[in-house]
């Protein structure tokens, strides 16, 4: 289950919320994106790359109709 805590950035192509993912008791960002094909494609990359400076793809949640790509928080820093 994730709790979301709230807004963290937005840009031209989505926005990205903080929040709390309880069943790993950790801090992940969740971004949503309006093109359903753009957030297909990225969701795929994201899942294929394992690097210490990319941010870490966690999986994809869906909540009341909307699609966030999940990955690990990082604090002042950007996605």
């Amino acid at each position: 289950n994730i709790e979301i805590k709230g807004k963290i950035g937005e840009g031209n192509f989505g926005s990205v919320w903080k929040a709390f993912w309880q069943n790993e008791k950790m801090d992940v960002a969740l971004k949503t994106m309006e093109n359903l094909n753009d957030f297909t494609k990225e969701a795929f990359i994201l899942s294929q790359l394992l690097h210490p400076n990319i941010v870490k793809y966690c999986g994809i949640y869906e909540e009341k109709e909307i699609k966030y790509i999940v990955t690990e928080f990082i604090s002042g820093g950007s996605l």
